[in-house]
């Protein structure tokens, strides 16, 4: 293991918000399409606090949010990567008082 922080490479940033967008519109698809199985209405049966499309829905909502952050620090990386290195600031160090 290295001593310095790494950073994610950029490909691998791209393909996670990829991946996260999939999983999104998957899921948003599947939140459309999940019906209950009885639609009959019981007096005796109780309604579940939290129904199969909800959830989904809620999923769907969590990758919208993961894929909105991924593409926000996707452009910050590119454009960090774009950047010369005489253009970014150098880190100060503070130096100790005698």
């Amino acid at each position: 293991m290295t001593s310095h922080r790494q950073r994610w490479p950029i490909w691998k940033i791209a393909a996670a918000t990829l991946v996260c967008l999939i999983a999104a519109i998957v899921l948003f698809v599947l939140s459309v399409h999940a019906a209950p199985q009885d639609t009959s209405p019981d007096a005796a049966r109780q309604e579940p606090l939290i129904t199969l499309p909800t959830f989904l829905l809620m999923l769907g909502m969590l990758g919208s949010m993961l894929t909105v952050l991924g593409a926000g620090w996707l452009a910050y990386r590119i454009k960090d990567a774009r950047t010369p290195a005489w253009e970014k600031r150098p880190r100060r160090t503070r130096r100790k008082r005698r």
